[in-house]
């Protein structure tokens, strides 16, 4: 069996993202009954995802795994204390950085936001990518710049100068078996400098961790995260490039999202993987 192991972390309001990117992935992908979903959600909403799925993928040749996450008692600590609302979401997005305890016995996976859709086959990505225990940990370089993840560039600029070449967290590749307990050692270390210093270490919250953590990883071709587009007009303008250089496009960046928004780039793409049966909560 040559399983796909794709990754998703989630609450149930915004179930729709996710099966408009598991129709992108299947509508423009190969050997389809090789692809396994694993979406990671609240403990609490795990039966109101599986009764949804089933209906809106009945008799599909693919897979799909549901998988509650029950947040570690540190990380429910830090974050409702950065946080004042939405801690579920929360939780579901620090997900990332427990995939192993999550997924023990899976190797090579991807994992992928749901402001995205993918119009590239997944299989060449998969086949394409090998990794060792240096180089575990695969992403799409950006064009942004490391001192920006902090709120006072200057004052970190040693924390800074370990990212060399920053990348977008929302996509990335990886080889979990490489995986050890340093990660997690990391991953708190981090969020316990960013409570010392009052929450006003980072100016964003998982990417710069990731970037810090994966700080050697391989990158990959652009294409497959073509990313930003939920940022402002001018820069989606001019991050815009033609429909055949993307595998992956993510409107990242923002609070514009293709399902909130009208006028944002790339729209009709967004509303061509949409079906009308997969309607919003």
């Amino acid at each position: 069996m040559n399983q796909k192991n794709i990754v998703f972390s989630l609450t149930f309001n915004i179930v729709f993202t996710v099966e408009t990117v598991i129709h992108s992935i299947i509508q423009n992908g190969s050997n389809t009954q090789d692809f396994v979903f694993n979406l990671i959600v609240p403990p609490q909403e795990e039966q109101q995802f599986i009764n949804r799925l089933s209906k809106t993928f009945n008799n599909c040749n693919f897979t799909i795994n549901i998988k509650p996450f029950e947040a570690p008692i540190d990380l429910i600590k830090y974050v409702k204390a950065r946080y004042t609302s939405r801690h579920d979401a929360r939780y579901m997005n620090y997900a990332r950085f427990f995939l192993p305890s999550l997924f023990p016995r899976l190797k090579k996976v991807l994992y992928l936001d749901t402001d995205l859709i993918v119009l590239g086959n997944l299989n060449d990505l998969f086949e394409t990518n090998t990794f060792t225990k240096d180089q575990y940990y695969a992403a799409v370089p950006h064009t942004f710049w490391a001192p920006l993840y902090f709120k006072n560039p200057l004052k970190h600029r040693k924390l800074a100068k370990i990212i060399q070449k920053p990348f977008n967290g929302g996509v990335f590749l990886t080889d979990l078996s490489y995986w050890d307990d340093t990660i997690t050692q990391r991953f708190f270390y981090y969020c316990t400098l960013n409570k010392q210093y009052k929450f006003k270490l980072f100016s964003l919250s998982t990417e710069p961790l990731q970037n810090l953590i994966f700080h050697n990883f391989k990158p990959l071709e652009r294409r497959w995260n073509r990313c930003g587009f939920g940022n402002s007009k001018f820069i989606s303008h001019w991050l815009k490039v033609p429909d055949n250089e993307i595998s992956i496009l993510h409107w990242s960046g923002g609070i514009r999202k293709p399902w909130t928004h009208r006028n944002i780039a790339y729209k009709a793409l967004w509303d061509k993987y949409q079906l009308q049966t997969l309607v919003k909560i």
